[in-house]
């Protein structure tokens, strides 16, 4: 796949599942206009790349949870005002999340403490109890999930 300056950096799924959608629509319109006659290698290649993409829509869409670019929206202004708090609060006070790490939440969409912290790193370290309920129950408001029970 091509790297387009303007998608640089992290996307989320929900972003990834929008950028390829649009792209998928964008080339049935042009394929509708312009029936165009091209090599075999040029159709291989094109139905080789059509194959991942759509692989990665399929996928996308059939998982679980899947989220809307609102929803990662809201979720990252909750976690940056949950960052902003003290610890006491209730909120994140010096723990600080990378980027990679918001990503994996919006992402995998934790509903257990256990789902959490393996999506961070050193989060037994980083994170009280307490923190990390928080984070979970920011993800379950979010993105309209309910909380799985620990067993």
């Amino acid at each position: 796949m091509e790297v387009v300056s303007r998608l640089n950096g992290l996307l989320t799924n929900a972003e990834v599942l929008e950028v390829l959608q649009e792209k998928r629509a964008a080339q049935e319109a042009s394929a509708a206009k312009e029936q165009l006659v091209r090599s075999k290698v040029e159709r291989e290649e094109l139905q080789s790349r059509d194959f991942v993409e759509l692989a990665a829509i399929d996928h996308v869409e059939g998982t679980r949870k899947n989220s809307t670019t609102k929803e990662v929206v809201k979720f990252t202004k909750e976690m940056e005002r949950l960052c902003q708090m003290p610890a006491v609060q209730g909120g994140l006070g010096s723990v600080k999340l990378t980027e990679a790490e918001m990503m994996q939440l919006c992402n995998s969409m934790p509903t257990t403490e256990i789902e959490l912290l393996l999506l961070l790193t050193d989060g037994h370290v980083r994170c009280t109890e307490m923190q990390v309920e928080s984070i979970v129950a920011c993800v379950c408001k979010c993105f309209n999930i309910t909380p799985d029970d620990e067993e």
